[in-house]
C-alpha cells in the first residue's frame, strides 16, 4: 500500500475536507492523513503545508481563504497563468505552487457562482456565457484536472517516492429519450395537429413521411434503438438511457408511460443497458411529480432507479440536487451547459455534490457531460464536419488527463433525416475517435 502524505492545516473545515477527498482520493489515488499540530515534523513523512506559515522541508501551499469560510458572498476570483494554464486565487508568497489549488478546485466544483443572483435564460437556467470559465476563455479546458496533475508533478519533484494510483480514460455514452417516436403511438389528435402544422408550412416532405410511417411503409425516424445497439456491440460499450415519463405538458411531450409499446421499449432496453429517469421540466418545482415519475419507471422495469438527467438540463442549486437525493437518486448526469460544450465545473472527473447552504458533502455523485448533440446543431448552428472537430478536440483534452468523457445524444438526432441529416456520421466519427 502507498505511504500516505501528511497534510497540515491550522483547521479542517467541511469545505477543505471535501476538496482533499476529491484531489487525493478521486483524482490522484494518494492516501493522506490530516494534522493540526506540526511542532516537530517527521522528516521521513512527506508533508504538505497548507497554512500561512512556512514549515521547513514541507511542500508549501498558501491558502487564499475560501475553504476556511462558510456562507456565500459576492465573490469573483482573481485569475493568473501558470505555465500556460489559467489558475484561480493566485498567491505571491514563497509557496511551491503559485495559487491556492484547494480554493480554486472548491470554487469550480461547488458551482459557487451559480448560488449568486443571475439573469436566467428562457428555461430558468444558468447560461454558459455567464460562467466565469467562459468569460475567461477556459470553458473548453478541464482546468481542475490539469491543476491537480500539475500538483502531482510538483509533489514528485519534492517527494520522488510518492506512489499514485493510475488513472484511465473512460467514455460514458448517454441517450435522452424525450420522444421515442416521431409519429407512431401518439394518437389521432396529436398526429392531426402535426399534419395541420405541416400543411400550413407547406412542408409536403414531412406530410409524405408521416403518411408512410403511419402506414408502416417506412420506419419511424426517431425509432433508432436498433442502430444504437448495433453501435454498442461494434465498439463494445454500454449506454445509459434516460426516459422522460412526465405528464404531457409543454415542454414535456413524450407519449404516455401507460402506452404498451412505450413500456415494452423501456423493458427491452433495460434488459441490455442501464436506464435512468429523465425528470420532466415541471418536476423541478414540484417534488410530487419527481416522485411519481421515478415510481413509474421503477414499476415498468421492476428495478430501483438511482440515475437521472434533468430534462432541458434544468439545474437550480441547490434545490434540484436536494430533491433528487430525497427521492433516492445517487448519480446525476445533468451537469453541463446547453448553450456550449465544455466543462461546466472545470473537471471531467465525477464528484460529490457539495451543498453550499448546509455546508456539507452529499452522497449524490455528479457526472459532468461535455458535449450534447443539440448544443452543436441548434445552439451553435454547426454543420456535421464542424461538430466532429469540436468533439474530437474535447475527447483529446480529456484523454490528456485520463478523465471521463460523457457524451449526450438523443434518439431523434440519429435519424439521419430532416435537421439531423448527416449527424449519424458525427456520432460514428466520435466513436471511432474514442475506440479506434
Amino acid at each position: 500500500m502507498a505511504k500516505p502524505v501528511l497534510i497540515y492545516s491550522q483547521k479542517f473545515t467541511p469545505r477543505l475536507e471535501y476538496v482533499l477527498d476529491f484531489v487525493f482520493n478521486s483524482v490522484l489515488g494518494l492516501p493522506y492523513k490530516k494534522t493540526e499540530i506540526i511542532n516537530n515534523p517527521d522528516k521521513s513523512v512527506p508533508l504538505i503545508n497548507y497554512s500561512d506559515k512556512e514549515v521547513p522541508g514541507s511542500f508549501f501551499i498558501f491558502p487564499a481563504g475560501l475553504v476556511y469560510e462558510s456562507g456565500i458572498k459576492n465573490l469573483k476570483p482573481n485569475l493568473s497563468d501558470w505555465e500556460g494554464i489559467p489558475v484561480l486565487f493566485p498567491t505571491t508568497n514563497n509557496a511551491d505552487i503559485p495559487f491556492d489549488v484547494f480554493s480554486a478546485v472548491f470554487y469550480l466544483l461547488s458551482r459557487y457562482e451559480e448560488y449568486l443572483p443571475f439573469n436566467q435564460d428562457s428555461f430558468s437556467r444558468f447560461e454558459a456565457g455567464r460562467s466565469f470559465a467562459k468569460q475567461n476563455h477556459f470553458l473548453n479546458k478541464p482546468v481542475v484536472d490539469l491543476w491537480i496533475l500539475k500538483l502531482k508533478d510538483q509533489l514528485l519533484k519534492r517527494f520522488p517516492n510518492l506512489k499514485f494510483a493510475e488513472r484511465k480514460f473512460k467514455h460514458i455514452h448517454t441517450v435522452d429519450i424525450d420522444q421515442a417516436w416521431a409519429y407512431k403511438h401518439k394518437g389521432i389528435f396529436r398526429n392531426f395537429g402535426r399534419l395541420a402544422k405541416a400543411l400550413f408550412q407547406f412542408n409536403f416532405k414531412e406530410i409524405k413521411t408521416m403518411i408512410r410511417v403511419l402506414n408502416n411503409l417506412e420506419p419511424d425516424p426517431f425509432f433508432n434503438f436498433e442502430y444504437l445497439q448495433t453501435q454498442e456491440k461494434k465498439f463494445n460499450y454500454r449506454s445509459i438511457y434516460f426516459f422522460l415519463l412526465g405528464n404531457y405538458t409543454k415542454p414535456d411531450t413524450n407519449i404516455s408511460y401507460r402506452n404498451k409499446y412505450f413500456r415494452d421499449l423501456i423493458k427491452t432496453i433495460a434488459g441490455y443497458a442501464e436506464v435512468g429517469i429523465h425528470p420532466s421540466f415541471h418536476s423541478n418545482n414540484k417534488q410530487y411529480l419527481l416522485k411519481s415519475e421515478i415510481a413509474r419507471l421503477e414499476e415498468i422495469i421492476n428495478i430501483q432507479v438511482h440515475k437521472s438527467r434533468q430534462h432541458y438540463l434544468m439545474v437550480r442549486l441547490p434545490l434540484t440536487y436536494i430533491n433528487l437525493i430525497k427521492h433516492g437518486i445517487i448519480q446525476d448526469f445533468s451537469l453541463g451547459f446547453a448553450q456550449l460544450p465544455g466543462f461546466r465545473a472545470g473537471t471531467c472527473t465525477p464528484f460529490k455534490f457539495y451543498n453550499l447552504i448546509s455546508e456539507e458533502t452529499s452522497g449524490l455523485e455528479l457526472v459532468p457531460f461535455q458535449v450534447m448533440d443539440v448544443t452543436l446543431q441548434k445552439y451553435m448552428n454547426l454543420n456535421p464536419e464542424q461538430a466532429i472537430k469540436i468533439i474530437k478536440d474535447l475527447v483529446d483534452e480529456i484523454k490528456r488527463v485520463n478523465g471521463t468523457f460523457v457524451s449526450l445524444w438523443h434518439n431523434e438526432s440519429l435519424s439521419d433525416s430532416g435537421n439531423w441529416k448527416g449527424w449519424r456520421k458525427v456520432h460514428e466519427e466520435m466513436l471511432k475517435h474514442i475506440y479506434g
